[in-house]
């Protein structure tokens, strides 16, 4: 019965024993090939992280030139964006240049029109360049004057003016004349004030070395305005008697000057205050009657009102109110 019960627990526990054998033997064998599978997967995994490795080297290569492009690009960008600025600049400073051409073309235009505007057979043009804005402005006014005027002024009579009868030089000016009032009226609308004025009249009278103005040459005997203007131009008496004919139409106090010896004729104007563009030192001017009147040299260009050439600082003068 002892052994029995012996033999009984030892075969009970052989079973165990060989379970437990079959068991880790499953287990051991379960862990085996799991591991070789877990190898497996480590190897795919292995042979991914290095083409992963390999992309990621080539996409960090690819990065690489793309900044170097982006640098590149970015650096010709910024150079073409202030070549930009540039051309704008240029652009800008061109179409300016370009206004200015087309404004000094019209301006042309307008004088090119003017000079040779047609005119009536029974006329003459007269054109003259003159400037206003105390010599700033240019202007071009054409006149036409009929031939049966300027006849009449040839053909009146020409008293000599000498020292001796100087008020004979009244009947030389001609204020109410249509012409001298015209030549007044396309001034007057151009200036502003009685100084500018004066000055713009004085400037169209005198001689600029231009073939269309009214030019400084000897002559014998005296002319009338509208013949000076016709014949576009003549002594200093002429211009003289122009730029006076031209003050008084436009309302001025005038004075005609004449050295003592007779050898030179000039203007002076009254004005109401000092006259403040003069060029070429204080402004020169006679005593008449209480008033000013101020010294207009009418023949050589440049000259403004108030200014005496320094030929004629010392010169002695005869005055006649006109």
């Amino acid at each position: 019965m002892g052994v029995l019960k012996s033999y009984g627990k030892f075969r009970v526990r052989t079973i165990v024993l060989i379970g437990a054998i079959f068991f880790l033997f499953f287990v051991s064998s379960y862990l085996y090939y799991l591991n070789l599978s877990l190898q497996v997967r480590v190897s795919v995994l292995v042979d991914e992280n290095a083409l992963l490795r390999f992309r990621v080297d080539f996409l960090e290569s690819k990065l690489d030139e793309l900044q170097s492009d982006y640098d590149r690009l970015n650096s010709e960008y910024n150079l073409l964006y202030s070549r930009y600025l540039e051309l704008q600049d240029n652009y800008t400073h061109l179409y300016s240049e370009c206004q200015l051409v087309k404004l000094k073309y019209d301006e042309l235009k307008s004088d090119f029109d003017l000079i040779f505007k047609s005119v009536s057979s029974d006329c003459v043009a007269v054109t003259v360049v003159y400037y206003t804005g105390f010599g700033v402005e240019r202007h071009v006014m054409t006149l036409s004057i009929p031939y049966k005027l300027y006849s009449y002024y040839v053909k009146k009579f020409h008293p000599d003016v000498t020292i001796y009868n100087l008020k004979v030089a009244r009947q030389y000016i001609t204020p109410n004349e249509p012409v001298i009032m015209d030549i007044v009226s396309r001034i007057k609308s151009q200036t502003s004030g009685e100084e500018e004025l004066a000055n713009a009249l004085l400037d169209f009278v005198q001689d600029k070395s231009y073939t269309l103005c009214v030019r400084y040459y000897p002559t014998i005997e005296f002319k009338y305005p509208i013949e000076t203007l016709v014949e576009m131009g003549g002594d200093c008496d002429t211009h003289a008697f122009l730029y006076a004919s031209l003050l008084k139409a436009a309302g001025f106090k005038v004075l005609l000057a004449f050295t003592a010896d007779g050898t030179h004729v000039a203007v002076a104007v009254h004005l109401s205050s000092l006259p403040q563009h003069n060029i070429h030192g204080s402004a020169w001017y006679f005593t008449y009657n209480g008033l000013k009147y101020y010294f207009a040299e009418t023949t050589s260009w440049g000259w403004r009102v108030g200014d005496l050439p320094r030929e004629l600082k010392d010169a002695k003068w005869k005055l006649i109110e006109v």
